[in-house]
């Protein structure tokens, strides 16, 4: 994988060059049908998306029904365990970025990729990918450095 896409990615005030790189790529390779995002990140994950995958919806995550096959992105000191205990029963993603910001980030995202629900976890340090997916039958943890 390149370490930054050959697009130049649009100006926004979240992600620094080096993780809007990492979630540009993320985006293309899991191409998501639904991207939901907190509204804490919206605006910046709407500008990436928009040229990684120009066809695939943005919106907040909010309290509605996820959409089956979509990406959740957001911060990993907004989540709760309580809050992911509320996702449907389908197959889902869930993108937390800055796992490793701080100890409390780093103690919710590995107390949430502990979880029985999440079945794989990926740790690439700006971000950390959770897999809620019954076709995982182990639980599987990786860790990209």
């Amino acid at each position: 994988m390149r370490a930054r896409p050959q697009v130049a990615l649009p100006q926004q005030d979240r992600f620094r060059p080096k993780e809007a790189g990492l979630l540009y790529q993320t985006l293309r390779y899991l191409s998501p049908r639904v991207i939901c995002a907190d509204p804490a990140v919206l605006d910046a994950v709407a500008a990436i998306a928009t040229q990684a995958l120009p066809d695939v919806p943005v919106q907040a995550w909010t309290s509605e029904p996820v959409p089956p096959q979509a990406l959740l992105i957001c911060n990993a000191d907004d989540v709760l365990p309580d809050r992911l205990q509320h996702l449907p029963d389908h197959p889902l993603k869930v993108l937390l970025a800055g796992p490793h910001e701080h100890k409390a980030a780093e103690s919710i995202w590995m107390r949430v990729a502990a979880s029985a629900s999440v079945k794989m976890s990926i740790d690439y340090w700006y971000f950390g990918l959770l897999v809620s997916d019954p076709a995982f039958k182990a639980k599987q943890h990786f860790r990209l450095r």
